[in-house]
């Protein structure tokens, strides 16, 4: 025998739906001149000749009601008293990803139709065991950032711990509100999803590259700033990060970590992630104590093998030229700047400029950013150092501003980026790129480099 807890929802909501009009007969500069302005049919049309991609309807967080009903309970509480997760959209996933992913995707035409809703969201039931008592504190929620342009986060789960550890996950099951469209948006990754993921924090991100893992590891890792502690502990401290992640991130990094004495945080987060495997605690204990001879045993050496991990890359030596434009960028960086570490298959390069600080630069998917980084003094000392000197606010030409700031996840590391805008990695080549990226690492040079 059961018994079964029912949860109601009222307040206000979303829905929206996204289509690939790659083939349609569409109006780019208009979409009220499109084949798909509303009408009791537009769903049936967009489907004629448009790939769906993805869509969502769900309650908005803000000012939302929960009731909850079975066995003796009747109570309604307020949705902001529950405990949140928020995720991020369903655009990471691999089928929405390999619609943009490749040279020129990202122009690919997608429309997005959005509804504003109110009313009352009936979730799915939670069964519990005649024996388990209902317990309001293990009730949880999981957001989600919508990829809409609305601030609040809208509620895909909740989340219900059993007594024997077992998580519920009680999705949207059917729904009874009033709905209203807005005006349909034509465009492309560029004016849809980029203002989405724009609005993303660190800890977004990481939400994000948990997702992205799975099926396109090397954006990733080309990605990831295995040098920035901030960037790392945002990683490894999370119990969603992949098992795979935590040991790449270990490759890229671990060589860093160890030149900059930021071994011990990492190593303590990677300990109390339970998702890291025995071997991988193991083998940073030896790298932390050469004297520890102790190994892995030979199942966890077995596992580690099955994994595909690879050993830390050793810097690489810049080649003359290259097809590739980030190679080339990076070589042609690491010629013009002296000290310059650059590793294998990675589009960023660092020079260290002291105890815990360094200069680099990033090529990033859309800018190049040269940028300055403390991460071991004290944020205040540096801020004090950064004001002393006239550097706070300050413009070093052409509208590139100074703006120091401290990490989101770890306010210890302070950081400031002046960024080259590019529209594609071929613009690497770019004779003007290229030499704006070294005057403006040499004003950061010139700037920071005696901060030591």
């Amino acid at each position: 025998m059961s018994k079964t807890i029912e949860f109601i929802l009222s307040g206000y909501g979303y829905r929206y739906e996204l289509y690939d009009i790659s083939n349609a007969n569409v109006d780019y500069e208009n979409a009220e001149d499109s084949d798909y302005i509303y009408s009791d049919n537009w769903q049936e049309d967009a489907e004629l000749d448009s790939e769906y991609i993805t869509g969502s309807c769900l309650p908005m967080v803000e000012h939302l009601k929960l009731e909850i009903h079975g066995d003796g309970i009747d109570e309604e509480v307020t949705f902001n008293t529950i405990d949140k997760y928020e995720d991020v959209d369903d655009i990471f996933h691999e089928p929405v990803w390999k619609i943009f992913k490749g040279v020129g995707k990202e122009n690919t035409p997608i429309i997005l139709f959005t509804f504003g809703q109110n009313g009352k969201y009936y979730f799915e039931d939670l069964e519990l065991d005649d024996d388990e008592k209902f317990d309001i504190n293990k009730l949880h929620a999981e957001t989600l950032l919508p990829i809409i342009n609305m601030e609040p986060a809208c509620l895909k789960y909740l989340v219900y711990e059993k007594n024997d550890g077992t998580k519920v996950n009680m999705g949207l099951d059917q729904g009874d509100y009033s709905e209203n469209n807005y005006d349909p948006f034509v465009g492309t990754w560029f004016n849809i999803i980029e203002p989405y993921t724009d609005k993303f924090s660190q800890e977004h991100w990481t939400k994000a590259y948990f997702k992205l893992f799975e099926h396109d590891s090397d954006y990733v890792m080309n990605n990831v700033e295995c040098y920035d502690t901030d960037v790392v502990l945002a990683i490894i401290g999370s119990s969603r990060c992949p098992v795979k992640l935590l040991q790449a991130v270990y490759d890229e990094g671990i060589e860093d970590w160890l030149e900059d004495d930021t071994t011990e945080e990492i190593f303590e987060a990677y300990k109390n992630n339970p998702n890291t495997p025995k071997f991988l605690i193991e083998e940073f204990q030896k790298k932390i104590n050469p004297q520890d001879e102790s190994s892995a045993d030979p199942e966890e050496l077995e596992q580690q093998v099955n994994l595909g991990e690879k050993k830390p890359e050793q810097p690489a030596q810049p080649a003359e030229t290259s097809d590739d434009p980030i190679e080339s960028f990076r070589n042609f960086m690491a010629s013009q700047i002296d000290g310059m570490k650059l590793y294998k298959g990675k589009s960023y390069g660092i020079v260290p400029i002291g105890s815990g600080f360094e200069l680099g630069f990033h090529a990033r998917k859309d800018h190049v950013a040269l940028m300055f980084i403390s991460k071991k003094a004290k944020p205040n000392k540096v801020f004090e150092w950064i004001q002393k000197n006239g550097l706070m606010g300050l413009d070093v030409g052409d509208g590139h501003i100074l703006t120091p700031m401290p990490g989101k996840r770890n306010p210890n590391v302070i950081r400031t980026e002046l960024k080259i805008p590019i529209n594609s990695h071929d613009d690497l080549f770019n004779k003007d790129v290229r030499n704006k990226a070294v005057e403006l690492f040499n004003i950061l040079k010139d700037k920071f480099g005696h901060i030591s």
